[in-house]
């Protein structure tokens, strides 16, 4: 048997889908806060443009529903991604001590 079937026997070939998933939510984390400061942003443009008074309670709500949707998404995307950080590196624990029951049986 290979070293390296051991190692994903052991594992349950998990490795692969655990780092996909950490990419993917490392993305939506880095991602949700740009996205809530644009519509920010773009809400508080629409309450300065030349409209009356309800533009800019228009353009405030705006700038508040797209600021809390985006702590939201954050804050899912934070708890997300620090499960797959944890669990990378259990994963990356058992690999290491498979490679050194490898290295003890290949020197026995």
């Amino acid at each position: 048997m290979a070293p390296f079937a051991l190692s994903t026997a052991a594992l349950g070939g998990v490795a692969d889908s655990e780092v996909a998933g950490a990419t993917s939510t490392g993305f939506g984390c880095s991602s949700a806060p740009t996205t809530s400061a644009t519509g920010t942003t773009s809400g508080n443009g629409s309450a300065e443009g030349p409209s009356a008074e309800t533009g800019v309670a228009a353009g405030i709500s705006e700038a508040l529903v797209a600021t809390a949707l985006g702590l939201g998404v954050a804050i899912i995307a934070v708890i997300f991604y620090n499960y797959f950080q944890t669990r990378i590196s259990m994963l990356t624990g058992l690999f290491r001590i498979q490679a050194a029951k490898i290295v003890q049986l290949m020197s026995a």
